[in-house]
C-alpha cells in the first residue's frame, strides 16, 4: 500500500461529493463517541488543508450567473413580445427552448452553492467531530459513462470504477465510485495498461488500478462511501501509510 501504487485517476471534482456531505449538521453536531479511522484521520489533517474549505470557483460561478441574466432578460424578452415576426408555432418553441435553458442554468448554478456553502460546512463540523472517516480502498476496474464535449476544450470521459474499501478489523465492503473525468478515451487508457472493461458488469476485480483513500461520514450506510472528499494526494498518500501501520 506504498505511495507508489496510487490509482492513476483524479477522482477529485470543484466540489464536495453528495456521499461527503452529511444529511444533516444535527446528526455530526456532537463528538463521535467511537471514531472509527482517528489515526488514519489526523494522518490526513496534518498533512493538507482541513476538509471543509468552500470549494466556489468564483470565477465560474460569476460566469453562469452573468448567463442565467442573459437567458432570463432573452426569456422575458421573448414572452413579452406581442408581435408574432415568425410562425406562432416556432415562436412558442423558441420560448419554451430559452426558459427550460434558463431553469437548468438555474438548477445547477444552485446546486454547486449548495454542495459549496453550507455543504461545506457540514463536511468540515464532521471532521471536526470525528464523523468523517477514511478507508483505504483497492481501485479496480473502470468503464466508460458517457462523453463531455466542449466547444474550446478537449472531450472529456465520464468514468466509474468499483473499490473495495478495508476496515481495521480486517472487514471489506465493495462501492461503485462517482463519476470522474478524464480526457483519456477508454481504448488508450487500455494501451497504458490500465485495467478497462465495458460496462459495471464486467468489473469483477480480475485486475485492479492501484489504491486510493475513501470518504465515510460515520453516519450513513457503508456503501455511501465516497472519493470525491476533495483531499490532495500527499493527504491521500499520507491516510494509506497511516491505514498500513495502523
Amino acid at each position: 500500500m506504498s505511495q507508489d501504487v496510487l490509482a492513476p485517476f483524479d477522482f477529485q471534482s470543484l466540489f464536495y461529493s453528495d456521499r461527503i456531505i452529511p444529511k444533516s449538521k444535527r446528526s455530526v453536531s456532537s463528538p463521535n463517541p467511537v471514531p472509527a479511522t482517528p489515526v488514519v484521520a489526523r494522518a490526513v489533517y496534518a498533512t493538507g488543508p482541513f476538509p471543509g474549505n468552500s470549494a466556489l470557483n468564483k470565477r465560474s460561478l460569476v460566469g453562469r450567473a452573468i448567463l442565467a441574466l442573459m437567458l432570463a432578460a432573452s426569456a422575458i424578452a421573448l414572452v413579452m413580445e406581442d408581435e408574432v415576426i415568425i410562425h406562432p408555432a416556432i415562436s412558442w418553441a423558441i420560448k419554451l427552448f430559452f426558459s427550460a435553458a434558463l431553469i437548468v442554468v438555474v438548477l445547477d448554478l444552485g446546486d454547486d452553492i449548495r454542495r459549496n456553502t453550507w455543504g461545506a460546512q457540514r463536511v468540515r463540523l464532521a471532521a471536526e467531530n470525528g464523523w468523517l472517516e477514511y478507508y483505504p480502498a483497492l481501485v479496480g476496474e473502470i468503464w466508460n459513462t458517457g462523453t463531455v464535449k466542449h466547444e474550446y476544450a478537449p472531450t472529456e470521459y465520464c468514468y466509474q470504477a468499483k473499490a473495495r474499501l478495508f476496515s481495521r478489523d480486517g472487514s471489506s465492503f465493495y462501492i461503485t465510485t462517482e463519476v470522474f473525468l478524464d480526457n483519456h478515451t477508454p481504448m488508450e487508457f487500455s494501451q497504458m495498461g490500465i485495467a478497462v472493461v465495458d460496462d459495471e458488469e464486467d468489473a469483477k476485480f480480475e485486475r485492479v488500478n492501484g489504491w486510493y483513500l475513501a470518504g465515510h461520514i460515520a453516519t450513513k450506510p457503508l456503501n455511501e462511501a465516497g472519493f470525491a472528499h476533495r483531499l490532495t494526494k500527499d493527504q491521500v498518500r499520507a491516510g494509506l501509510n497511516a491505514a498500513l501501520h495502523a
